[in-house]
Parts: C-alpha cells; sequence; structure tokens
C-alpha cells in the first residue's frame, strides 16, 4: 500500500469516528485535509465527516496555487480542483493550506468553544495549556479571506501547530491523525 493511501485510509478513520462525536462535530462543521506532494485533500463543503468511510467526501485542490496566492496577499484566492468532481472545496480551504503539517483538523468541539466565547479566553489557555503545546489564538473573524489572513498573520513566525479561533473553533495541525489526539 502506498504512503498516499495509508494517509487517506487514518483520515477516513479519523473522520468517521469524530464525525460521530457530537461534542467535537456538529452537523456538517469542522474540516480534516492531508497533503500529498502538491495536492491538498479536504473535505468538502456540506458533507459530513462522519460520513467518511461510507462516502468520498473529500476534494482534491492544487496546494501551490493556494500557497502562491497566500505568499501574494491574495486570500480571497479560489482553489482550484483538480479533476473532476462535483465536489466543492471548504470554505476554510486556505486555513489548511496556511498550516505546514501534512494532516490539519479544525473542529468546533463544544468543550473548547466553552472557552474560545470568553473575552479574556487567551489569559485562560495560557494558564492552563502546557508549554510543549505551541499556539496562537485569533480574534473572530468571518470564515473566508478576513479568517485567513488573520491566521496567517498570527502563524507568521511563530512555529505554531495549534490556532484558537475565537467564536469559532480549533484548528490542529500534526503529522497524522493520530497525533491529533
Amino acid at each position: 500500500m502506498n504512503g498516499d493511501q495509508t494517509m487517506r485510509d487514518a483520515v477516513v478513520a479519523f473522520c468517521a469516528a469524530a464525525g460521530k462525536e457530537p461534542l467535537l462535530v456538529q452537523g456538517a462543521g469542522g474540516n480534516v485535509s492531508w497533503k500529498d506532494g502538491d495536492t491538498l485533500w479536504i473535505k468538502a463543503s456540506g458533507t459530513w465527516l462522519a460520513d467518511a468511510a461510507e462516502k468520498d467526501i473529500f476534494v482534491p485542490v492544487e496546494l501551490a496555487q493556494l500557497r502562491a496566492a497566500v505568499a501574494a496577499g491574495q486570500f480571497d484566492v479560489k482553489p482550484v480542483v483538480r479533476g473532476e468532481s462535483a465536489l466543492r472545496p471548504s470554505i476554510e480551504t486556505l486555513l489548511h493550506a496556511l498550516m505546514p503539517q501534512p494532516v490539519v483538523v479544525h473542529l468546533h468541539a463544544v468543550e473548547v468553544l466553552a472557552h474560545l466565547v470568553d473575552a479574556d479566553f487567551v489569559a485562560g489557555f495560557e494558564q492552563a495549556l502546557p508549554a510543549s503545546i505551541s499556539w496562537v489564538a485569533v480574534p473572530y473573524r468571518k470564515p473566508g479571506a478576513d479568517l485567513a489572513r488573520a491566521v496567517s498573520e498570527a502563524l507568521t513566525g511563530s512555529g505554531a501547530s495549534v490556532v484558537f479561533l475565537q467564536n469559532h473553533g480549533v484548528v490542529i495541525g500534526a503529522d497524522s491523525p493520530a497525533a491529533v489526539t
């Protein structure tokens, strides 16, 4: 079995399990991606993570095109889909391209959201999280270009693998789905 198929299988299993946990994922919310060379595989808009084992919920997009747009400050870039697909990439695809890690998970976990709605959530996380977790916080922005720009600015030079989005959710970058948990 090749490396990409192994990664795909691991991502699908992770999504199917996480998608069935209502405290992690509500409805079609959240998205997961993995990088395979110059391709970013992202959960399609309107699909459910819980359906990952039964349906094809991922759409391949050109990663280099997204990274070039970010480098040029073009955060309203529309992802270019590779091949023939009726699926549309998530509105938050650029968040996944911004993270250098091979796997990116974006969830609206209820337990985390309970803290992210607090105006002083950063201070709370500074006290609660171990120093071994490299993270950044981003004030609330509407999903799409505004959010992508804010996340890009927060990540620049940080080396962070976790992004807390105020009133929104958490984005985690890792080497594999197993490393997210």
